[in-house]
């Protein structure tokens, strides 16, 4: 693997939150108390493998929201 790409989901497309080496990956200005779609995958110097399940993450209601996604473990 050369790094990884790491997504959610807003309303009915994909957006890209991170690219990159790290497998672990900071996702800010989140919502209190909402839900998120994340998925992952991993890239090498000549293919993109398919992403991850879906993974679901709320956030706490109330305060400031911030989640770390790691991504070896939704590969």
């Amino acid at each position: 693997m050369t790094a990884f790409e790491v997504e959610h989901k807003d309303g009915v497309r994909w957006l890209k939150l991170y690219q990159g080496k790290e497998m672990t990956t900071r996702v800010s200005n989140l919502l209190p108390g909402q839900q998120y779609q994340v998925r992952v995958r991993a890239l090498s110097k000549d293919k993109a493998f398919p992403f991850s399940d879906v993974v679901l993450i709320i956030t706490k209601v109330g305060g400031k929201c911030n989640q770390y996604v790691h991504t070896s473990t939704l590969i």
